[in-house]
């Protein structure tokens, strides 16, 4: 806690000023935080309360700011009244839950609040931010720089595991948070090297959120950049962001990526990018880095079909139903939170009553309604994604925008099975990508606005100084 409180002490000040002065750098700010600081922290030997200082330095000002400073910059925003209806409801079932008896401490139910409702106002913070193209083109350029370093620590790792030794590499970077980032130093039997690689995170599980991420915004990137060098770096690292995902232990990325490209395609109605990507960057970077750490492909894909089964059949929408018909009125917001265990308590879930999924953890926690309700708002996210997507077609800012709508989608299905939304970095990114969509169709207005006609600089004159055409006369 006491070295959580230096670093806020230190960083205060000139974060919060940036904030203040360039709130358009914030979204940037904020994933350059989320991406390169956790490795370190695990390293220094930080406690839980060290995850607290992006919602200090970042986000509650960025709240501030944006809601009670300067409101004018929501203007713009495609928020429609379906979206906050929903958003609000399911905020009053947590925070109703917060008072349910079995939830054990009121710390437990404060941390589950937090967890599940500080990060859904960057819905409207975080674009609201972005008030020019040029933000956006500045978000998604940072962010191509930051899946550069992220994806080429993770392929390095690879690939020094497969020389010097797994724990031998993450103990390099990690120092004693190694065995935790990797769950124990947890490998697969795929043919070669395939254990959990946690790149610049202090777990494999938030590294995993981040590609999804990273794939989000280097497509976006190359979808918006006509040409020139930053088109070839968001296609780099989008050929890096899938080998390294393929190769990091996760074994649903060979499910994840084409999932992501097919929608990305789909909800743009344009098929073509989707298939060079695959083809010309994605498929021959998963070969060669899967060569070299010598992994059995077609033996991880066998892998990865199987779980797939037993997760659709056994854990999804099965897992769900069986929370909500054992727990019907939830056993209260925190209860089974991933972050409780910072208060050496990870709530009541057991192995009989164990879930896997975001859906049967609000279940768990927010009784029946708890699954509709959250599923109600990422619809309703959804749907105003589209109608924003609706407003920018034949716009330059289409692709983008296509491409992070396709990442909350397949968010939203990817949430039946996986913890992602409850932990670092996704359950604050999802927000923030989603906010850039619902903020581009002004970006698309403001871009294809007409430039003023040219005035005579003597008439630009009287605009600006009308009161000489009339009025009362200046004295003498």
């Amino acid at each position: 806690m006491v070295e959580t409180l230096i670093v806020m002490g230190l960083l205060g000040l000139p974060c919060w000023y940036l904030v203040w002065r360039r709130p358009d750098l914030t979204p940037l700010l904020l994933l350059a935080w989320v991406a390169l600081t956790g490795w370190l922290f695990a390293r220094l030997g930080f406690s839980g309360p060290a995850k607290l200082l992006k919602d200090v330095l970042f986000v509650i000002p960025l709240y501030a700011l944006v809601f009670f400073v300067r409101p004018q910059l929501l203007r713009g925003m495609a928020v429609s009244g379906t979206l906050l209806a929903c958003l609000l409801l399911f905020a009053g079932l947590v925070i109703l839950q917060m008072v349910n008896p079995n939830v054990g401490s009121l710390p437990k139910a404060i941390l589950g609040a937090k967890v599940w409702l500080l990060y859904v106002p960057l819905v409207l913070a975080a674009g609201a931010v972005l008030s020019e193209p040029r933000h956006l083109q500045q978000f998604l350029r940072g962010g191509v720089a930051i899946c550069l370093i992220v994806f080429g620590v993770a392929l390095l790792q690879v690939a020094l595991s497969v020389t010097l030794g797994y724990r031998a590499t993450i103990t390099l970077t990690h120092g004693e948070a190694a065995f935790a980032a990797t769950q124990g130093f947890v490998q697969f039997s795929v043919g070669g090297f395939f254990g959990r690689i946690p790149a610049t995170f202090a777990f494999a599980g938030e590294f995993y959120g981040f590609c999804g991420i990273g794939l989000a915004i280097a497509y976006a990137a190359y979808r918006y950049e006509a040409a020139g060098r930053w088109r070839l770096l968001a296609l780099l690292a989008l050929g890096a962001g899938c080998a390294a995902y393929v190769t990091s232990g996760s074994r649903g990325a060979l499910l994840f990526i084409p999932l992501f490209i097919v929608l990305a395609m789909a909800v743009e109605r344009r098929a073509g990018s989707g298939i060079f990507v695959l083809l010309a960057f994605a498929v021959p970077a998963i070969l060669v880095v899967a060569d070299v750490a010598n992994i059995d492909l077609l033996q991880l894909a066998g892998m990865t079909a199987t779980l797939t089964k037993a997760y659709g059949s056994n854990v999804g929408v099965a897992g769900t139903w069986e929370m909500m018909t054992q727990y019907p009125l939830g056993l209260g917001t925190g209860s089974g939170t991933q972050a409780a265990r910072h208060l050496g308590d990870f709530g009541l879930a057991t192995p009989e009553t164990s879930f896997e999924g975001m859906y049967g953890k609000a279940a768990h926690e927010l009784g029946l309604l708890g699954p509709f309700l959250l599923i109600a708002a990422l619809a309703a996210l959804i749907g105003a994604g589209f109608r924003a997507l609706w407003l920018c077609r034949g716009s330059r800012i289409e692709g983008p925008a296509a491409a992070l709508l396709a990442y909350t989608i397949l968010m939203t299905m990817w949430s039946f099975k996986g913890w992602t939304l409850d932990i670092d970095p996704t359950n604050v990114m999802i927000w923030v990508l989603a906010s850039i969509v619902l903020r581009c169709p002004s970006l698309a207005e403001a871009r294809t606005a007409p430039p003023a006609p040219a005035q005579h600089p003597f008439l630009a004159q009287l605009r600006t100084a009308p009161t000489i055409l009339g009025g009362r006369r200046p004295p003498g």
